[in-house]
């Protein structure tokens, strides 16, 4: 189903090759998925990610969590990011506050590539005194 095929990955069609008409390529992408309430969006998802987690027990995809947020469940957009470290991390004793959480999923999704500055305008360890000997 295209719903399948869009979660697993970005669909494209190949109608100008020789190859199939539609292929799964290995590339992140987003999915929104929009309507009214009791439309079956929650149940669709779940389903299709039911099916995708037998096919990873069977070998046949790679490893991968998938972790739902409920965005009426929050009280604050920033929360998603509190409930989005919690579930990746699986640290539920201590809540951190959101900006705290966004900065744990940063380093956790991008490593430490930014963090070549803590902002306070002290990097260096060197002693920059040189004055003290005039």
């Amino acid at each position: 189903s295209f719903l399948k095929k869009a979660i697993r990955g970005l669909v494209h069609s190949n109608k100008d090759g020789g190859g199939e008409e539609d292929e799964t390529m290995n590339l992140k992408s987003s999915l929104f998925i929009a309507g009214p309430p009791g439309t079956g969006k929650t149940a669709s998802v779940r389903s299709i990610i039911a099916e995708l987690q037998r096919e990873q027990h069977e070998g046949k995809l790679p490893e991968f969590n998938f972790i739902a947020l409920n965005g009426m469940e929050l009280r604050h957009p920033f929360d998603s990011y509190v409930k989005f470290w919690e579930a990746v991390s699986g640290t539920r004793k201590e809540r951190l506050p959101a900006g705290d959480a966004a900065h744990e999923l940063e380093n956790y999704f991008c490593g430490d590539q930014g963090e070549e500055s803590d902002g306070s305008g002290d990097d260096d360890d060197s002693d920059d005194d040189d004055d003290d000997d005039d």
